[in-house]
């Protein structure tokens, strides 16, 4: 199924672990050398690292290669529920689960960001990016061509011995946005910006909690395609080359098939694929998932205006500036519902009170 490294100097720890993974049919390297663990992955492929310690600190960050194309995703194995800190920065997607857990949970967490990693690479590789060091596409290749015809069959279900809970793999789209969202050249929080613009959208429109809840989720994800892009095109400060652009332009897409690879509810996945699409060309898209349609519309409004007026390699403008140019997309590039929607809810009402002339007497009086 999946290559693993699994690292640990306690054999006790390590061990049923190990068994579990076996038993899923995963191919399973042990390195007790745990300050060598970057050696043995500039030697072999893996698809997963799983780090059963203590600590996320145990693993060291010294003499590391940096990788450049898309990194293998780590999952801690630890004793506190707290987030460990991350062992590469920005370079890894960190995933972690506490002692004790249930074999079907945290088998779960490993299939699905083996899926994730997988569905990734597969979208690199077929739009033939190559951001790894030179020969390595081509080797690359080779791999994906080994398991294209038995990719879909992964991504589509699997039969095993356990059964698959879904909140695991929300879980994983959840960290691996996060990790995305610190790749981006917005500031960081930007999905959970856009997310709480999208919630006070749905709030002045009525969105039934149903679509709320589509909204909401997918606001949070919308960037994850991201991911499958290099990240020189995401953090360049100059212009784009039309290419880049173009490359760029293909992140919502790329975002639906991940999500997809991870179980993602159809809205869900439909709402992140649809928010770049404008709105006067949205009617024409009859593919689009019943109910998907009007959270896109939220998300691309909330998005614009996070866009405007929170970047991180050029200047910002003020939130009345913002509002006067979402003004202009009115009915274009966004929803005139959307937009009206955010400026009531980001626009201060003047509150006027009533104050009788003897109440205001009273009041001169005690002063």
């Amino acid at each position: 199924m999946g290559s693993i490294l699994l690292l640990g100097e306690d054999k006790f720890q390590t061990s049923p672990i190990e068994s579990l993974l076996r038993q899923d049919r995963h191919t399973v390297y042990v390195l007790r050398e745990v300050w060598q663990w970057s050696e043995a992955e500039s030697k072999r492929e893996f698809e997963l690292i799983v780090a059963a310690m203590g600590s996320s600190e145990s693993m060291g960050a010294s003499g590391q290669r940096r990788i450049t194309g898309f990194p293998t995703p780590i999952l801690v194995v630890q004793k506190s529920p707290e987030a460990p800190k991350a062992m590469r920065g920005d370079d890894r997607i960190v995933d972690w689960i506490s002692v004790p857990f249930t074999a079907e949970d945290f088998l779960a967490r490993v299939d699905a960001l083996i899926r994730m990693r997988r569905a990734v690479r597969r979208l690199t590789a077929e739009c033939g990016i190559d951001d790894d060091a030179p020969g390595a596409r081509a080797a690359r290749e080779v791999w994906f061509q080994r398991f294209r015809d038995q990719l879909s069959a992964t991504l589509s279900g699997r039969i095993n011995g356990f059964a698959r809970p879904l909140d695991p793999y929300a879980w994983v789209a959840t960290r691996v946005a996060a990790w995305g969202d610190r790749r981006d050249a917005f500031e960081p929080g930007h999905a959970e910006r856009v997310a709480m613009y999208a919630a006070l959208i749905a709030d002045v429109v009525g969105l039934s909690a149903e679509h709320t809840a589509t909204t909401l989720s997918a606001a949070r994800l919308h960037d994850i395609g991201k991911i499958a892009l290099p990240i020189g095109i995401i953090r360049q400060r100059g212009p784009l080359a039309e290419e880049q652009k173009r490359l760029l332009q293909t992140h919502p897409q790329r975002g639906a098939k991940i999500l997809v690879s991870l179980n993602a509810a159809a809205a869900t996945v439909e709402a992140v694929r649809l928010h770049h699409m404008r709105f006067d060309e949205q009617q024409h898209d009859s593919s689009a998932v019943r109910g998907a349609l009007l959270p896109a519309r939220i998300i691309a409004a909330a998005e614009v205006y996070d866009a405007m007026t929170t970047k991180m390699f050029s200047p910002a403008v003020s939130k009345e500036v913002a509002l006067e140019r979402m003004r202009d997309l009115r009915g274009g590039q966004l929803d005139p519902v959307c937009v009206d929607a955010l400026i009531e809810a980001l626009t201060p009402r003047s509150t006027k009170v009533r104050v009788s002339s003897v109440d205001a007497e009273c009041a001169l009086s005690r002063r």
